[in-house]
């Protein structure tokens, strides 16, 4: 304290006492009324448009006074091959229903490219053909049971394989192999069988782009249980990436039908618009088509239960959006016994692994968030009046007189204490040389 006195102490007219006393001055707001029209319209301005900004941008166009969440739900899938359509309901009929009777629709294999039935050994960039079966829904997915992810196969591989070793005999070799490939579409085993008599074939599922997908899904928000739908109460669509929206067909129980080709053609794949399952697969150095290798759909469910300007709704709506990772494919494996545990047929299946995913947000009301919004927007009322400030003393050419009219320094005297200040701080001379400046019309147009 006595170092800090004695700086303080030195004669106030020294330079160094200058420089301190600079760094510990006090600064304090001071209200100056300006009798300037063009800057109290441009200030008027400034706050019309923080106004327009706060009340109409935030709060009534981004709905700035809702609080939004991620939902939590849940999706149900499950599909079906092209059926005839019914006509007491409009829509495909279902084939597991054994009244009516309900038949299937598929396409000629002959009229399908990558089909051998066609004649063709090659098609597209040289891909091989394949016989093509027809399968219903139970052949085709796996699980059977609908869930959020569901492989739809595409190309089959089936191979007979016949239990030679299960358990090693005591103190003897382990099993050199368990189960052995047959030979000739049987389940015999025969050493001197080729490759090409293997008991293995290949196969492409016929008409996998007209089979169809039923999207079972309900959601809610996580923290109002007011807030809530399912696929029969809510009102959706599948939006393309192109921007093309697609209405979905609904069973009678509301739930949303699409077709493989409709999710395929309006899905993203990279800066790609569009998927055909016959281009060349995106796997790294992969000559076969999707079809043969396999892909991943993503089919995004984006809900909604807020509007530009309306706020709130009473409904909520989602929109389905698909779309293919790049450089990935799918498979999946199943075993079927002939007789257990002897013989079995491994079923390979690469093809579409759709992936359904909720997303989205929903929205309430919120005291909190309006205020918080608002109070971070007020802050731009500030900024407008500095902005008009520095205009004013700094650009227009009355700058000096209303920059001596804002600003004031007092230097309080040496040992002046108590009311002994107060004269210095209400002596008007300041206040009014500023007015005779602004009386007498002088301007500055030096600076």
């Amino acid at each position: 304290m006595g170092a800090i006195q004695s700086m303080l102490d030195r004669p106030r007219d020294g330079v160094y006492m200058k420089k301190v006393r600079k760094l510990v001055t006090y600064q304090t707001v001071k209200l100056v009324q300006i009798d300037d029209l063009f800057l109290g319209g441009l200030h008027y301005v400034f706050l019309l448009l923080v106004f327009l900004w706060i009340a109409v941008y935030n709060v009534a166009y981004q709905n700035a006074y809702i609080r939004f969440e991620s939902p939590i739900g849940s999706v149900r899938t499950s599909l079906q091959g092209p059926t005839q359509v019914s006509p007491k309901t409009g829509s495909p009929c279902d084939p597991t229903k054994p009244v009516p009777a309900c038949s299937y629709e598929f396409t000629d294999p002959s009229l399908l490219q990558y089909c051998s039935q066609s004649g063709a050994v090659v098609y597209g960039e040289g891909q091989l053909t394949l016989p093509c079966v027809n399968w219903d829904a139970e052949d085709v997915i796996s699980p059977v049971t609908g869930s959020e992810v569901l492989y739809i196969g595409t190309r089959v591989q089936e191979s007979n394989a016949t239990l030679q070793c299960q358990f090693p005999p005591r103190g003897g070799k382990p099993c050199p192999q368990t189960y052995e490939t047959a030979c000739h579409r049987s389940f015999t085993v025969d050493p001197s069988c080729s490759q090409a008599d293997t008991a293995v074939e290949n196969y492409f599922v016929a008409d996998i782009e007209r089979y169809t997908v039923l999207l079972d899904h309900s959601v809610r928000s996580p923290t109002n249980p007011h807030v809530h739908g399912d696929s029969s109460s809510m009102s959706g669509s599948l939006m393309s990436c192109n921007g093309t929206i697609v209405t979905p067909d609904k069973t009678p129980n509301g739930q949303d039908i699409l077709s493989i080709g409709q999710l395929l053609n309006g899905a993203s794949f990279g800066e790609q618009c569009g998927v055909s399952l016959d281009d060349v697969s995106s796997v790294y150095g992969s000559s076969n088509t999707s079809r043969y290798d396999g892909i991943v759909l993503v089919v995004a469910i984006e809900y909604s239960n807020v509007e530009r300007w309306t706020g709130m709704q009473s409904n909520i709506s989602y929109v389905y959006k698909s779309s293919v990772l790049v450089g990935t494919k799918s498979k999946v494996a199943r075993q079927i016994f002939v007789d257990y545990p002897d013989k079995r047929v491994v079923r390979d299946m690469h093809g579409i692994k759709l992936v359904a995913e909720q997303s989205g947000q929903l929205g309430q009301f919120d005291a909190t968030t309006l205020l918080l919004q608002l109070a971070a927007s007020t802050a731009l009322l500030a900024v407008a009046t500095a902005v008009v400030d520095q205009l004013a003393i700094r650009v227009l050419p009355w700058r000096k007189a209303y920059r001596n009219a804002k600003f004031d320094e007092i230097e309080v005297p040496e040992g002046a204490e108590g009311d002994a200040i107060v004269p210095l701080l209400r002596n008007p001379m300041r206040h009014s040389m500023s007015s005779r400046f602004l009386l007498d019309g002088q301007r500055d147009d030096s600076e």
